[in-house]
């Protein structure tokens, strides 16, 4: 009975409790980031294997809309670029205060998406299907009984994302204040909420796409609910009030709104990526989004989880002038984001496809072995450029920490054009091939400027990305360190080219490793492919860290640190 309540109480403190120390809330937010991720590959996994490419293929058409508009508006209107401004709010006016200018945030966002949702509801059966039929022309045309559920599914899909919004403008509440394991238990429970809804509407509703709908809705009510007792137990209280001339509100729209015009036409980015994979042949936005599905776990374990750490440390160092507390914190994130982000990359690069088996072909039988081969092909190419998109997301906060939304936007304006038309010209030279392999590849200028119909052409936005945020981190490095940081190159550059030399070292015995194993195994059998993943990603793991080591690489010592840091913070 004591254990019990002695069980609750710390679970209770470890959920409340403020977290001031960047290495603290990175190890626990890398467990539930892990465990969150999981849980997302066990659902693709199901819609996949239990549906199939086609009915999550129609699924990720219809949801492509709602989302834009729910990440341009909502998630924009809370981004990293107006946090600042509520930690300013809550430091300098007090917790009323904040709460007053979180519910003017909430207010106008909110209605903004309402009015723009209610006219996307009403137009949506006549654009879409003139969109599918005269600007994306698929290889693969759909039916019209397949374009009127798309309408349909769409309209519906607006409400799971009203309800995540909301979530989410509880999360960033929650994220000032210092409590990050409560906002991180959200997408978990959101998952749990999309894998109980395959469970429950397919015996109900067959193979239809309609239940990952469902699935949403209810994922995105566990989103909310999960996030409810904390909030009301730090008195984070909605106000039914819009105080437009409140000078923090005032400081969120100069801030934010260069973030939410840079995150908008990201997401119109986005956007327009998925409209150019669902016109590729076969199921090649299934394709696309399983692979980004895959590659965004270590970018979200290793570059998501310090970004929010570090975050209000260095929004605080910059409101109080501390200049050298802002350059060593940027510094100390910096290097361990690459030398944790190195070696996942070169496992995804190298060993893409027994990867990709093992966590989509394991649950049902729809997942085919020609699917896997596209979706290692799509990770093949994301891999590429992996650490330096990991590390996008801790430049940008950086810059808004600063209180420079304007290079931000900038940036996010050359990865927009830039992207759509890297996009376009890489997409239209890879499908004019079939085999999805990089030797069969040749060079013809005139394959950049049509479209082909080979299964190789989604590989092409795969590396468009890598490209362009690759390109995009290094100039916003150089930029910053330029005007903010002053340092030199040798102390900004310097431990990363050493950390890029022994990961070449580390691709090489990988790449030794899996040719071995590949020649003696029997792959298409899963305990083989389990023994072959494992066994060379943890030989990998343990040169890297052994050359890291001998080449004094002090980041070495995070992996103990963050091993001890989980065992204090879930086991004392």
């Amino acid at each position: 009975m004591a254990f019990g309540r002695n069980s609750i109480l710390k679970a209770k403190q470890l959920l409340t409790r403020e977290e001031n120390g960047i290495l603290n809330a990175a190890a626990i937010l890398m467990i539930l980031v892990l465990v969150t991720k999981f849980t997302g590959l066990i659902f693709n996994a199901m819609a996949t294997g239990y549906l199939g490419a086609g009915p999550y293929n129609e699924f990720l058409f219809a949801s492509n809309l709602p989302e834009i508009i729910s990440a341009s508006i909502l998630l924009g209107a809370i981004s990293a670029a107006v946090i600042p401004s509520l930690v300013q709010a809550r430091e300098e006016g007090g917790h009323e205060k904040f709460l007053k200018v979180l519910s003017t945030l909430i207010n106008i966002s909110l209605l903004i998406f309402a009015l723009i949702s209610a006219l996307i509801a009403l137009g949506a059966g006549e654009v879409l299907p003139w969109m599918v039929e005269n600007i994306i022309k698929p290889v693969d045309m759909p039916t019209q009984e397949e374009t009127d559920r798309a309408v349909l599914m769409l309209r519906v899909l607006m409400i799971p994302q009203i309800i995540l919004g909301i979530s989410t403008f509880v999360s960033s509440a929650l994220n000032v204040t210092q409590r990050f394991i409560v906002p991180q238990l959200a997408p978990l429970f959101y998952n749990f909420g999309r894998i109980a809804a395959i469970l429950i509407f397919i015996p109900i509703l067959g193979k239809s796409p309609w239940v990952l709908v469902w699935g949403t809705l209810l994922g995105s009510i566990f989103h909310l609910l999960i996030q409810l007792p904390l909030s009301a137990h730090l008195q984070i209280r909605y106000k039914p009030v819009v105080d437009l001339k409140d000078k923090y509100f005032g400081s969120i729209i100069r801030l934010g709104s260069p973030r939410i015009i840079g995150l908008s036409a990201e997401q119109i980015a986005v956007g327009v990526d998925r409209v150019i994979a669902y016109g590729l042949v076969g199921y090649s936005l299934t394709a696309y989004e399983l692979g980004i599905r895959l590659i965004i776990i270590p970018m979200s374990l290793f570059g998501m989880t310090f970004s929010i750490a570090s975050f209000p440390i260095l929004s605080k160092a910059y409101i109080r002038k501390d200049m050298d507390t802002f350059r060593a914190t940027f510094l100390y994130v910096l290097n361990q984001i690459f030398f944790l982000s190195l070696p996942v990359s070169i496992l995804l690069l190298v060993l893409r496809l027994p990867i990709t088996r093992l966590f989509y072909g394991i649950l049902g039988d729809s997942f085919t072995w020609d699917d896997t081969r596209k979706v290692a092909w799509v990770v093949m190419f994301f891999a590429i450029g992996l650490t330096f998109e990991s590390l996008r997301t801790f430049i940008y906060r950086t810059y808004y920490a600063l209180h420079n939304s304007f290079i931000p936007l900038a940036s996010a304006a050359f990865v927009v054009i830039g992207g759509i038309i890297t996009g376009v010209l890489f997409t239209n030279y890879f499908s004019h091939f079939n085999e999805l392999s990089i030797y069969q590849l040749e060079f013809n200028p005139s394959y950049f400027l049509s479209k082909g119909d080979g299964m190789a052409g989604v590989g092409g936005l795969a590396f468009s990305a890598s490209l362009i945020y690759t390109i995009e981190a290094i100039v916003l490095m150089i930029v910053l360190n330029a005007k903010y940081l002053k340092l030199s190159v040798r102390e900004f550059f310097g431990p990363l080219v050493k950390k890029s030399i022994i990961a070449i070292f580390t691709l090489v015995l990988t790449y030794l490793l899996y040719s071995l194993y590949n020649d003696v195994l029997d792959t298409s059998k899963t305990p083989q492919i389990f023994f072959l993943t494992a066994t060379t990603t943890i030989a990998s793991i343990l040169f890297y860290l052994w050359l890291s080591f001998r080449f004094e690489v002090k980041e070495v010592e995070i992996v103990w640190k963050i091993i001890k840091r989980i065992k204090n913070a879930f086991g004392s």
